[in-house]
């Protein structure tokens, strides 16, 4: 696997030029929203700001305070709450804004880093097995498991990587719309690149098989002389 940290690019999400004879069959970008949630975890969020706030007005009303001085002392916290949320769906949409996954008949490739952008070129010759999961509304996450050792850092993918797969990271297209059509068009360039990789090999394998059948007579005799001269050595 290659990288291209900060260099020109030759198209969006594309650093240089694709050799002869590969083509390019998908690009996309994640939902911003897709990231805000399950990268983000905004909800979670937001979730822990209101318990805080119940908490305030359940210990507030313990205390003896009314309610109307319980409610003004929760309110307090909609400023930090507001702040953080909107931090969070700032760097969100600057992600989805930023990021670019790329599918062509080789190779799967992810642009992302909003400061300090980079390419993540990943050759299919590297790639184990693909999944897709699927969203209510159609978009999902698609993680491509990768042969250990090929050099895939979870921290540097976050949050385009499979969460919770330290050990063995996969980089990860997540939240793109349409993710079971671009699911099933990476299956088929992953097929039809195995399929190409296997009849190349068998062809070598076949190759080296007739030149082996057809070595010159001269050899064959050398070889018959030499065992005759064992066998008359044996006598």
């Amino acid at each position: 696997m290659s990288h291209h940290d900060h260099a020109p690019e030759y198209m969006p999400g594309i650093p240089e030029p694709l050799p002869e004879g590969e083509r390019l069959l998908w690009q996309g970008s994640p939902r911003w929203q897709n990231l805000a949630i399950d990268a983000l975890h905004v909800r979670k969020l937001v979730l822990y700001f209101a318990l805080l706030a119940a908490w305030r007005v359940g210990s507030d009303l313990a205390g003896g305070q009314g309610v109307a001085a319980a409610l003004t002392g929760a309110a307090g916290l909609a400023v930090p709450a507001g702040l953080a949320v909107g931090v969070l769906l700032l760097i969100a949409w600057q992600m989805g804004r930023t990021t670019i996954y790329t599918v062509t008949t080789e190779r799967v490739m992810l642009r992302f880093g909003i400061a300090l952008p980079m390419t993540a070129n990943i050759p299919f010759s590297l790639v184990q097995s693909a999944a897709v999961k699927i969203g209510s509304n159609g978009s999902g996450d698609i993680p491509v498991n990768v042969k250990p050792g090929s050099g895939v850092s979870w921290l540097i993918f976050w949050p385009h990587v499979r969460p919770w797969s330290f050990g063995n990271a996969q980089p990860m297209f997540r939240g793109i719309p349409d993710a079971e059509r671009v699911a099933g068009l990476l299956a088929d360039a992953l097929a039809q690149y195995s399929d190409q990789t296997a009849d190349q090999t068998s062809g070598r394998t076949a190759g080296r098989t007739a030149a082996q059948s057809q070595a010159p007579g001269g050899e064959r005799r050398a070889a018959e002389a030499t065992a005759g001269s064992f066998a008359a050595a044996a006598r």
